[in-house]
């Protein structure tokens, strides 16, 4: 087991984790869905977690709020290659303006 923000999850082979399991749901009439209690189980979810859920063409995508960070900041990377803080950007920049004053 794996100890994630004070939480034990199981570590599963690859294959578990990477969609070689599939399920059929249905939408309850408040347009609900229940996660496969396995699902929950191999991703570490319990009730409260937060989980992201994207809308791609036809279908949707739910990830864990890990995995959801993980692309966002994948994403992030991809945009700035230097990897240049933005944060000393700015200050550099306030204290550029700063002396001029």
């Amino acid at each position: 087991m794996q100890e994630t923000s004070g939480k034990k999850r199981q570590t599963q082979p690859a294959a578990l984790r990477s969609g070689a399991g599939a399920a059929r749901v249905r939408l309850d009439p408040a347009g609900r869905i229940v996660l496969p209690a396995r699902f929950r189980r191999l991703l570490g979810l319990e009730p409260g977690d937060a989980v992201s859920v994207v809308l791609e063409q036809d279908s949707l995508r739910i990830s864990t709020a890990r995995v959801a960070l993980a692309e966002a900041q994948a994403r992030m990377r991809q945009r700035n290659p230097d990897r240049r803080s933005a944060v000393a950007e700015l200050i550099e920049e306030r204290r550029r303006e700063a002396s001029i004053e």
